[in-house]
């Protein structure tokens, strides 16, 4: 959404978010998407696609291996910040919160 005067309210500019099955299909549109939108976007797949996009940090991730989305997102956490949002397109076994993770 764009105001009368141009500026990005769309509530998404300048957050981190995490996309999964983010190479292609439905993930990939959500992650340019957001992307578009003016969120940080961290691509998170077990194969990352063969290019790079411009704006999307691709991470090589199982998400269905608590130990590699751990190691995933404090890499995005360290390149960027702490993720405001997650969008899985595909099942994923991790938790924000230390207390809740599997």
């Amino acid at each position: 959404m764009t105001s009368d005067d141009g500026a990005n309210r769309s509530g998404i500019d300048g957050l981190t978010c995490i996309v999964t099955g983010a190479s292609r299909g439905i993930g990939h549109a959500i992650a340019i998407a957001l992307r578009d939108a003016g969120a940080r976007v961290a691509s998170l797949d077990i194969v990352p696609p063969g290019t790079s996009r411009f704006g999307i940090v691709d991470i090589a991730c199982d998400v269905s291996n608590p130990d590699e989305i751990e190691v995933a997102v404090s890499t995005v956490e360290q390149s960027s910040a702490r993720p405001s949002c997650w969008s899985t397109t595909q099942p994923c076994c991790w938790s924000p919160e230390p207390s809740t993770r599997h």
